[in-house]
């Protein structure tokens, strides 16, 4: 059967006709499909818009609030500290590493080397480090840090064993480093030298230092060793090296502040001291287990001693104000609220810093709540820094 090619012409001409129909339908259909997406993302904007944070309010009589803690950016506008020079990996180590308040330090120190915003080095020059007196130690630490950050690890770079009794063995492994946490609230107990390390003998015995930023009341701990430890920590370091120390609570150094003093100001490093009122343990509060998805349990306060106030704290006069009750602050948020300090704060200068939390817990983003995607923390080194580092960017 033979097609006349008038006929070939029509049919061409029709499926012209219906493919140019087809395609006006289709540009329609996407045309409209942007513009509804355009309006979902406004809702969604709306909807993400946070809650107001609320004004904490002192007891004195004028009502001012205790501190002018919230920042209207997310980061500190002018950080002086390991985020000033983004570009320029600091070097980070934890001494001793193992110990409840040690882990999370370590944990949140680990996640924020993973941000070049933090300006702390992760990936190579073995930062951050933690430093134990055993590989006992090293075992206590992943398995804390396995728990609490999802199943993070510090392999055999990350560790390394001292005589934590030496001052030259404590120099040899904080060689270099830029910023070195320490503590006062650690316990003490006796175990067996690892193999292949520092020992003398094959049945030597160490110190062995767990900082849990509580001294537990019934051990055989001894403040007076915690404070020659810090001794050791200050004379092994070099002089461009700035040591964050966390002090205990105040009826341990009410009664040895000046020593604390004494054993900071005797060394060449800077130094930033931090003293909290009282330290408890979330896990003995709550009855759960510390996470990283639970993040920071209080707003806290602080303020730098200066003058009068540090001359009274040296003389064993407690300095308080700001909140009227305290409720102690937890080993957890007091680790967050170093590592905060570390990244904000001049390291060429040297300060004492008090700090108490207020009982608040940090305010939720409501907006968030509703999203049917979870929130994202790989930029994130603990949930709620945002409200640590405004606090030290107001005040401090």
């Amino acid at each position: 059967m033979k097609i006349s090619a008038r006929t070939t012409r029509l049919r061409s001409s029709s499926f012209k006709h219906t493919l140019l129909v087809v395609l006006l339908i289709a540009s329609h259909l996407t045309t409209s499909c942007i513009g509804f997406n355009i309006q979902l993302g406004r809702n969604c904007q709306r909807q993400r818009k946070p809650a107001p944070l609320p004004v904490l309010q002192s007891s004195s009589a004028d009502g001012s609030p205790i501190i002018p803690f919230v920042s209207s950016s997310f980061l500190p506008k002018t950080p002086l500290g390991t985020m000033s020079v983004k570009y320029k990996r600091n070097t980070v180590a934890i001494l001793p590493c193992c110990g409840d308040l040690s882990s999370v330090l370590y944990g949140v120190t680990q996640r924020a080397a993973a941000i070049y915003d933090s300006g702390i080095e992760g990936n190579k020059k073995g930062s951050p480090r933690g430093v134990a007196a055993t590989s006992r130690g090293s075992l206590i630490l992943n398995k804390a840090l396995s728990s609490k950050f999802n199943l993070a690890y510090a392999g055999e770079d990350k560790v390394r064993l001292a005589d934590l009794s030496c001052e030259a063995s404590v120099g040899r492994v904080l060689k270099g480093y830029d910023v070195v946490f320490c503590g006062l609230g650690m316990n003490q107990r006796r175990g067996k030298v690892t193999g292949n390390t520092y020992e003398t003998g094959p049945n030597d015995t160490c110190v062995e230092y767990s900082w849990d930023g509580v001294i537990d009341a019934d051990g055989d701990s001894d403040f007076e060793e915690n404070i020659n430890l810090l001794r050791r920590i200050v004379g092994g370091c070099a002089a461009g090296t700035h040591v964050v120390v966390v002090g205990t609570g105040v009826d341990e150094l009410d009664r040895e502040g000046y020593k604390v003093l004494k054993a900071l100001k005797g060394g060449g490093p800077n130094f930033t001291l931090i003293i909290p009122s009282t330290v408890r343990r979330m896990e003995a509060s709550l009855g759960v287990g510390w996470t990283f998805n639970k993040g920071l349990g209080d707003v806290l306060v602080a303020r730098e001693l200066l003058g009068g106030d540090l001359d009274d704290w040296d003389q064993g006069k407690y300095v308080g104000g700001g909140v009227e009750e305290d409720i102690g602050i937890c080993c957890e948020d007091l680790a967050i609220f170093a590592l905060s300090s570390a990244m904000q704060l001049d390291p060429g200068a040297s300060r004492v810093v008090q700090v108490k939390a207020t009982g608040y817990a940090p305010p939720v983003d409501q907006g968030t709540k509703s999203l049917t995607k979870p929130e994202k923390t790989d930029k994130m080194w603990c949930r709620g820094q945002q409200y640590v580092m405004s606090m030290i960017e107001n005040c401090l």
